[in-house]
């Protein structure tokens, strides 16, 4: 899910909320009682309650799946970044985040199903292309089956380092969304972190941001 979903369906879920409470209340002017007096009516109020219960409980959870794990990651800005272990890919070397101290790092959680990923991938070679030779590695990192990569990969070459996470942590595994970046800082410490699409413009900010430091 990217962020732009995740905010249709979150301003979807509270209109549909204002307008069951809306409904409510004005079924209860309608009859002038505040409360039902009949079966039907408490039928209808509890049909009411019940979707209204449905509803905010679905709040509940894409908070719970999508807001909550990114502002994890938030949370942590300004700390180091925690261990993250991949295997690199087509190469199949070992490797982890921690290795890449002194650079700035773009690090970008993708799947090869994930449309959005695909569509930000042009802008992340870009970039890499661009201010690699100044200090930045994009590494893009997917929890998939290692095959699954490097059959994508190789369809489709890139500059920036491409791997799969052998062992991660927990704040990388609550990310329930995809595509997902995390600006790290030369010192190897969380500077940002976004869901959804970017493009080039806003990625080239960010280096320049993390090696401006």
């Amino acid at each position: 899910m990217t962020r732009t979903i995740y905010l249709i369906l979150v301003t979807a879920l509270w209109a549909f909320i204002a307008w069951d409470i809306y409904v409510l209340i004005r079924n209860r002017r309608r009859t002038g009682h505040a409360l039902p007096q009949n079966r039907t009516e408490w039928m209808g109020l509890g049909n009411d309650l019940l979707t209204l219960a449905m509803a905010f409980g679905l709040l509940y959870l894409l908070n719970a799946r999508f807001s909550k794990p990114l502002d994890a990651v938030l949370s942590q800005q300004q700390k180091p970044f925690p261990t993250l272990t991949y295997l690199g890919l087509p190469d199949r070397t070992a490797g982890t985040v921690a290795d890449l101290k002194g650079k700035a790092v773009i690090l970008n959680i993708w799947a090869t199903w994930c449309g959005p990923c695909r569509l930000e991938m042009p802008g992340l070679d870009d970039v890499q292309k661009e201010y690699g030779p100044k200090g930045l590695q994009v590494l893009a990192l997917s929890d998939e089956d290692p095959a699954v990569v490097e059959s994508f990969i190789k369809e489709h070459p890139h500059a920036f380092r491409t791997g799969v996470i052998t062992s991660g942590n927990p704040m990388i595994k609550s990310l329930d969304t995809r595509p997902v970046s995390i600006l790290i800082g030369k010192n190897g410490e969380i500077r940002d972190v976004v869901a959804g699409a970017r493009e080039h413009r806003f990625f080239s900010k960010w280096a320049e941001q993390a090696l401006g430091e």
